[in-house]
């Protein structure tokens, strides 16, 4: 309900008419109750709703150029939804007194907690400070919000835990947004894939959004992927600056666990430290871990940048690299007589692949000057290169991309010995292929493969 006075020039004989009367005033009174604050959410960064039992009243005098807003908001039993927690923060009880265009917060308590849990949780937020709307529709904040052990889940669910807040959201149509935000108890999730920029669901709007926000880790927060499962502590700073992309700067030490990405799940006892520079996400590694084949113990280090690191083998029985790659490789044991093969069990392929693959690639991109990493994938190996008397062909080949791969087979059987070939196979569409390839003799083979569906 409500009530206005408009100074609007109404005279059709006025030069005037239908503009704001020279020297008159608004005098508008309203109040009401609302179920959802648009009217306040649309001028709020990455926020996709405020609902709850809103009620509020609203007074505007003074002249068109020069509005005095007075009034007051309360909100009881409320959830505010981001665009960036896949968790509102809920039970929000908040009143705030409007007086001469200052919107000052009185008291304002949420709870931000996991209801999947099914754990229920106390007020654990609190917001203080003011807004200025002396220009309504682009209000100028400066708030403060704190919280204990409040939980935070990505709306992709690729980061979630429980962490203390102390973050301040200052400007008008630039926000900044800075603080701190302690990680405790949880995990982060996100595939590591080089130096590709980590993509948040940004709002687009009016207002312009900056971050510097710590993330000082406690020890019981972990990295939980593909290729790394590992506790973690250090600390993390996020920073995005208007519309450029998310920049990582800080070093995270790695306390224990195990390493998949480069060596499939044999590596464990994983120690060491991710550093990254604050330009994009390029995390650089230095990292050792170790697996045991009979009584030797094998170490891994893993030096350099993510998607192009060093590896170096060491082993605490003076074996050379040359030496812990065949007990890697081919599952062997040494004796003072020399090598006995067990055979070239699936641990080793997977060993031996991801190891060619990263050497592959490495050696490609120094050919070709190309900087992009991931040309070589998909390294598979077959065969028994030991057992002569199997009489099978040893073969390794590597895809580049989708459409080419290439090959290299050789026989090691008492029959056929030294027979081998490189070729290359592309595929010109999903249904047809041309290979070829080069035997030890140098004659060049052709064929196509024309792949039938019944």
């Amino acid at each position: 309900t409500g009530s206005a006075s408009l100074p609007i020039d109404y005279d059709i004989t006025s030069p005037n008419v239908r503009d704001w009367n020279p020297g008159g005033e608004l005098n508008v009174k309203a109040k009401g109750d609302f179920h959802s604050a648009v009217f306040l959410s649309e001028y709020l960064a990455d926020t996709d709703s405020i609902i709850g039992d809103i009620n509020m009243i609203l007074d505007i005098k003074g002249p068109p150029e020069k509005l005095v807003r007075n009034g007051a908001i309360t909100i009881e039993n409320g959830s505010i939804y981001s665009l960036l927690m896949d968790e509102p923060v809920r039970r929000i009880s908040t009143h705030g007194r409007l007086v001469d265009n200052q919107l000052s917060i009185q008291s304002f308590t949420g709870a931000l907690f996991d209801t999947q849990s099914k754990i229920d949780s106390t007020q654990n937020l609190t917001i203080t400070g003011e807004i200025d709307f002396t220009k309504f529709f682009e209000p100028r904040y400066n708030l403060h919000a704190e919280g204990d052990d409040i939980f935070f889940r990505s709306l992709n669910g690729d980061i979630e835990g429980y962490g203390d807040l102390d973050v301040t959201v200052i400007g008008k149509d630039t926000l900044e947004i800075n603080g701190t935000v302690a990680a405790k108890n949880g995990a982060i999730y996100i595939e590591f894939t080089g130096n590709e920029p980590v993509e948040f669901a940004d709002a687009k709007g009016r207002i312009t959004t900056n971050y510097n926000i710590r993330f000082p880790i406690e020890d019981t927060f972990s990295i939980r992927n593909s290729q790394i499962d590992a506790k973690i502590s250090g600390e993390l700073v996020m920073s995005k600056q208007f519309d450029g992309e998310w920049n990582y700067s800080g070093e995270i030490e790695f306390i224990e666990g195990e390493i998949y990405y480069y060596v499939g799940d044999v590596f464990e006892n994983l120690t060491g430290v991710m550093t990254l520079d604050g330009q994009g996400f390029n995390p650089f590694l230095e990292l050792t871990a170790s697996t045991k084949i009979g009584d030797a113990e094998i170490m891994l280090g893993v030096f350099g940048p993510f998607d192009n690191p060093e590896w170096r083998f060491d082993s605490n029985k003076g074996y050379t690299e040359s030496d812990i790659l065949q007990l890697l490789t081919f599952n062997t044991r040494v004796a003072q007589e020399g090598f006995t093969s067990e055979g070239l069990g699936t641990q080793a392929q997977t060993i031996l692949g991801a190891y060619l693959e990263r050497q592959l690639e490495r050696n490609f991109i120094r050919a070709t000057g190309l900087k992009s990493a991931g040309l070589i994938e998909g390294v598979e190996i077959s065969g028994d290169l030991l057992n002569p008397d199997a009489g099978e062909e040893f073969s390794i080949s590597a895809r580049v991309n989708e459409n080419f791969s290439f090959s290299y087979r050789r026989s090691f059987s008492l029959e056929g010995a030294y027979k081998k070939k490189v070729g290359v196979e592309y595929k010109l569409n999903p249904n047809f292929s041309v290979i070829g390839n080069v035997d030890e003799m140098g004659n060049i083979h052709m064929k196509f493969r024309v792949r039938r569906i019944y």
